[in-house]
């Protein structure tokens, strides 16, 4: 068996992205999970492992290429596990998300970077290795869009009433944190039937 993708609800990615797993951690440590509506481009690299000791005396893998077996503190090959994708993220063709690291909600990778560490959410990384160059929005703004978490409001709700404000950052903001409150306190019986009468007499 091999480590899989998984992927959220409206997320894609090209059929070119690879996991790379050399066995240093469990198998079922090593699948990919990634949030809902995050868009991940071509020739990704996702390592689950494969680190090397270069704290020892040689970084060279002797025991794991069976040169000498006799003692386990000198395994060199390990690995932090899975990289964990949030929602909204955007990965850019190229780019190689290293073992253990987390990116938050809302990240933008670029092209061929090399991510080391965790990304906060909403933050823009680049380069090798790869450096926040900036956030999407400000703070009060990223703290509203954590708070909403409209990703995972029901498809209908996202289809029919977000994306058409996908261009107006505020509109679209405000409308989810409508959907918020509908979710948190729904209209009464009184309300819905008044509603529906509302609509046949249209």
């Amino acid at each position: 068996m091999e480590p899989e993708f998984k992927l959220g609800i409206g997320t894609y990615k090209d059929a070119s992205c690879r996991i790379l797993y050399f066995g240093h951690v469990p198998l079922e440590e090593a699948n990919v999970d990634i949030g809902n509506f995050s868009s991940i481009a071509a020739e990704c690299e996702f390592f689950i492992d494969g680190n090397h000791h270069f704290d020892h005396a040689s970084s060279f893998p002797f025991y794991e290429l069976g040169y000498c077996k006799t003692n386990r503190k000198n395994k060199n090959g390990y690995g932090k596990g899975s990289p964990v994708i949030g929602h909204d993220v955007w990965i850019g063709r190229g780019a190689m998300i290293m073992s253990g690291v987390r990116i938050g909600n809302g990240c933008v990778i670029g092209a061929r970077t090399v991510v080391t560490k965790d990304c906060p959410p909403y933050s823009v990384v680049v380069g090798n290795p790869g450096k926040i160059i900036k956030y999407r929005f400000s703070s009060d703004i990223i703290e509203r869009f954590q708070h909403v978490q409209w990703w995972n409001f029901s498809l209908d709700s996202i289809v029919r009433r977000l994306a058409p404000l996908q261009y107006d950052v505020m509109k679209f903001l405000n409308e989810a944190e409508t959907i918020q409150q509908e979710l948190q306190c729904p209209p009464s019986y009184l309300t819905r039937f008044y509603t529906w009468i509302c609509s046949q007499l249209k």
